[in-house]
This record gives structure tokens, sequence and C-alpha cells, in this order.
């Protein structure tokens, strides 16, 4: 990162803004939009043999981001492409499913999309079919270029029935249509963990815990499906999403308790928030608990996209949010129930920060949201993408528009490390609450060295 001298009198003014009332802050990197990426397929499968496009339309319902970049499934080329500034470029074609085929239904590549941590994809089959595009799925290695197929079919001890009744769950689960996953935690080539929500019938959602291992050759990747966590939330979505309550794959336990406490679930129905649940007895239960009821009492959006993140020991969820301040109230806009805008609520349920895009407005659609802290750069990525059938406002039906936002928990947008002029006076460190830290560890100070104050990273 370049680094920046400041005068004293530059210095001693950044300081307020490290005090205890800074103010989180979202930055805009920045921002893509399509009025027609998504219409016009029609969910038959693709013509292998065509040397280009193989559908009508990109389609792409969902993405996945890391490190401020973003990736998506591009439909008419059947291919991993990056959502840019400038528009989708596809990186890497996937194979010909061709010959291929489940309950008589020919294979094609879906919508739904995660990367692990290191850059390698997990990929869904069967957009829109019920049952298989929940069970069927690609992990893409981008070093070697290698794909692999998996079929997770149906946990032990379960059958296809989507029971409805707490009573029916140990002999059934629900295995619904699903079209997106949450973030992957691991690496493929070694170990990972994710996790996917079936739509039930009725009030109930079941949680699969996918345990993947490699040991470190590709080739010997394998998924296992078999444990999931019945869940009976009251509401139920087939575009329910799963995330990782941890932030490395060595924080798991050994148990299935231990598995099913490890996640956070957001489910929405009909665009009124209902859960944002977690394991019994997890750790996160409590913000989860708080971040649920404060969003009950605000205007919710009916965008399935959430995720949520640890910055220095707290936990931050993002969500869409759909509202009009007007004469002090605030109330829903009802001609934007899915917008593209988002607001982060730290763990006591309180928003800290808020972005929107007034160019992008609709009453229906999906979108996905991916964060990621970077905490020795003061901030964490939240890269945004959303797609629809109708645009409210302007023109495009089947819109698409991604982001990348950074989010700063201590209000410290825009401002680089910065470097001392005089070395030879002793540092003295304070955290941005004003606190004179003895022995300071990776994160932002405000140092005085003499009569010279700066603020500075420290890694």
């Amino acid at each position: 990162m370049k680094k920046q001298l400041l005068t004293l009198a530059a210095a001693m003014a950044l300081v307020p803004s490290f005090s205890a009332n800074a103010q989180a802050e979202i930055e805009q990197v920045w921002l893509y939009q399509n009025a027609i990426l998504n219409d016009g397929w029609d969910g038959t499968a693709p013509n292998w043999a065509s040397e280009d496009a193989i559908k009508s339309k990109p389609c792409a319902r969902f993405a996945t981001g890391k490190d401020g970049r973003m990736y998506t499934i591009n439909m008419m080329t059947m291919s991993i492409a990056e959502v840019t500034k400038d528009g989708l470029v596809d990186l890497y074609k996937l194979p010909s499913l061709e010959g291929i085929a489940y309950e008589g239904i020919p294979d094609y590549y879906g919508t739904a999309i995660s990367m692990d941590d290191a850059g390698n994809f997990l990929v869904g089959h069967y957009f829109t079919k019920n049952g298989l595009s929940n069970q069927i799925y690609t992990v893409y290695n981008t070093a070697t270029a290698e794909a692999k197929h998996f079929d997770l079919g149906y946990p032990e001890g379960t059958d296809a029935e989507t029971y409805s009744t707490p009573e029916q769950y140990g002999t059934g689960v629900g295995l619904g249509r699903i079209d997106v996953v949450g973030r992957v935690c691991g690496d493929f080539s070694n170990e990972a963990v994710f996790f996917i929500a079936p739509q039930g019938k009725g009030f109930a959602q079941n949680i699969r815990f996918v345990y993947a291992y490699a040991g470190g050759d590709f080739n010997d990747l394998s998924l296992d499906a078999n444990e999931y966590t019945p869940t009976y939330l009251g509401t139920t979505s087939v575009t329910n999403i799963v995330q990782p309550a941890i932030t490395n794959i060595s924080e798991y336990g050994e148990t299935v308790e231990d598995h099913s406490k490890a996640y956070i679930l957001n489910s929405t129905e009909g665009g009124k928030w209902d859960v944002i649940g977690c394991g019994a007895g997890a750790p996160q239960a409590g913000p989860c608990f708080n971040v649920q009821t404060a969003m009950r009492n605000t205007p919710p959006s009916k965008n399935n996209g959430f995720d949520t993140f640890l910055f220095d020991g707290k936990r931050y969820f993002v969500h869409g949010r759909n509202v009009v301040t007007a004469d002090g109230a605030t109330t829903i806009n009802p001609n934007n129930t899915a917008p593209m805008d988002i607001a982060v609520w730290d763990e006591d349920g309180n928003i800290v920060a808020e972005w929107a895009n007034p160019d992008y407005a609709s009453n229906a659609g999906y979108n996905s949201i991916v964060a990621q802290a970077v905490e020795e750069e003061g901030f964490a990525y939240i890269h945004v993408y959303v797609s629809t059938g109708k645009m409210t406002i302007g023109n495009g039906e089947g819109c698409g528009a991604a982001a990348v936002l950074k989010f700063y928990p201590n209000g410290s947008a825009g401002i680089e490390a910065v470097e001392v002029d005089n070395n030879n006076a002793p540092a003295v460190y304070y955290n941005l609450q004003g606190v004179e830290v003895a022995n300071p560890e990776n994160g932002i100070y405000v140092v005085r060295r003499g009569n010279k104050v700066t603020k500075e990273i420290v890694r």
C-alpha cells in the first residue's frame, strides 16, 4: 500500500475520526448494471455442440465474490465469468455434460455458484428443477482446469418427502429446488465445508452440511452430505441461504452437534423478514437474536441475499434494505420491494452503515451478498449482486447489477496508512477509543512520536 506523510496539523485533524464516536462508512469501489442480462432463458438443455452461445441469454442469477472481484455463471456460454464494471468476462469454460442425464432430464449447469478460500468454484446444476438442482454439483479447480461432478443424493435414512412437522423430520428431508449456496469455508484441494438449505413444505427448512475432503490431491476430492439439521422456522423459501459462522475450517468441531451450531441462516418469505437463525446454543445465538428482532421492526427487502462476518472480534450482518423516509417516518417503498440497497447491522441489532443504488428498483428478484473481512487493511469487502425479472423504473426486464463495496467499521474510508518522518522519538500507540496500547497488534492506531501525531496500520 502506498504510504503518505502527514503534517502535524493534518494528523491531529484526523484523530477525532478515531474516537469512540467514529461512524462506520461504506465506500463504493465500482458499480455495474445491465438491463437485459437475465431474460430469454427457457430452461431447456443446452446445445453442447455450439461453438459459442449455447443459450439465448447469460441468465446470471447469482454471484460470488472474493478480494473485490465477482464471479457468476454465464449460461449463454456455460462458463464461469467475472462480473466487472464493464460487464461479463468469461474466464473458465465448463466441460460439456452432453450425454449425462438424471431422472431422464439432460444435465446442464445452473445458476448456483460459490468459491473456496483458494479460488476454486462450486457450481450447481439444473436451474429451477426441483430436487435435482440441490443435489448435483461441480467443483472446478482453477489451477488445473479440472472439474469433478457430484450427486449428493439424499441424506442416509431419509427420503424425498418434504414433511412439514417436527414429528416427521426423522424420516424425511425437504429436497426441493435450490439455486444458491452460501460461502465455502476451506480449500477443495484439501478440506472444506459448506451448507445448503433445500426447501421443504409448509414451514420446514432443512439445512444440509456438506463436508469436502481431498487430502491435498484434488483428484481424490469427495463430498459427504449425509448430515442435516431439521429446522421449523416458520418460513421456507427456494432461495434461503445458510452461511458458515466461522472464518477458518479449523474452527469446526468433530461432532454433528458442533456442525449444527456452525451456521447462520437467512429465511424469508414473501418479502417478510422472519428469521436469522443459528444452531441452538451456538456462540453467535445472541447476535442472531438481536439482529432478528431489529429486522422485524425494520422495513424488509424481498431479496434473499445476506452474509455475516467477524471484524475485530465483533459480528456484523449484511442484508438488503428497503425504505422510504418522509416526515420522520420510515416505511416500505412499494415500488422497490427488491432493491439493490444494503445495510450493515452490528451484533447489538443497530444499523451502522447503509448503501443504495438509486438507479435500480424492482419488485421481484434474487441477490447474492458475500462479505470478506480484511482486518489488516481496516475494512471488509462487501460484494453485492442482484438480478430481477422486471425493473419498476427505467428500462429493463431481466436486469442484473453488481457492486463492490468497502465497509470501514471504524470510519476510516479513504484514509491510507501513513509513515512518520521522525524515527528517533519513542512511539506511543492509542487505539481508536483513545486508550493507550502497550503492545499493539494488527490494526489501525493513532501514534504519537514527539510532537508528531499520525495514524498507522500495524501489521
